[in-house]
């Protein structure tokens, strides 16, 4: 569609159903290289979702890369984790949270250990050959990423809702939109650590003639 090929990216958020034409638009968007993010929040219907979103056509892929079930209210609020986890995602569903997190391993910067979840959209059926970047304390996968020919959909488990976390107070959350954004539009960047090398140490020597000391 024209008026899609003029964005790098487009956010579905609580999106249940689309028309058929909406979803070969989009389809035909995400294969020429534009990336699609699909939010998973409270009021989502997953039939309907699983119905559209989460099945494919005769000549195309799901745009969704996992089914989804209903909305869980969490005994206890759950964290991001980013550390490998010795269980499997599903048939050649790899765990790699790539250079988009890569950051917020670093405790001295805006991570994200403070953000806690209440409520979490439960995922199931994970296509084959997809990739988790962000996965629950308790194991359970909250951003999925799926190629499509050269562009690619990430679907995530949760919304910003203050109802359901805390994720849009956190101080993390800026910086992880912006770098999300950025991974999305393929201009994320990897950069050289703050780090400073001497090549040589350079000392003054004040015996010189030319640098003695005077009455």
């Amino acid at each position: 569609d024209r008026k899609l090929s003029k964005y790098d990216t487009i956010i579905l958020y609580d999106v249940s159903s689309l028309q058929d034409e909406a979803l070969q638009d989009l389809d035909t968007f995400v294969r020429e290289g534009k990336s699609l993010l699909i939010f998973c929040s409270g009021t989502l219907d997953p039939m309907k979702f699983n119905d559209t979103l989460g099945r494919g056509g005769l000549e195309r892929l799901p745009l969704s890369p996992a089914l989804v079930g209903n909305d869980r209210e969490l005994k206890e609020p759950e964290r991001i984790s980013l550390e490998p986890l010795h269980k499997s995602f599903g048939e050649e569903v790899t765990f790699q949270p790539g250079p988009w997190l890569a950051p917020f391993k670093d405790f001295r910067r805006a991570e994200l250990s403070v953000i806690r979840f209440e409520k979490l959209r439960e995922v199931r059926s994970i296509e084959k050959g997809a990739n988790v970047l962000m996965r629950s304390e308790q194991g359970q996968p909250i951003a999925i990423e799926a190629q499509r020919d050269v562009g690619k959909v990430i679907l995530f488990a949760f919304g910003v809702e203050l109802s359901r976390g805390n994720i849009a107070m956190a101080k993390a959350f800026l910086p992880l939109i912006w770098r999300l954004m950025d991974y999305a539009s393929g201009r994320l960047r990897a950069t050289p650590p703050d780090t400073l090398v001497a090549s040589r140490p350079s000392v003054l020597d004040a015996s010189e003639t030319s640098f003695r000391f005077v009455d």
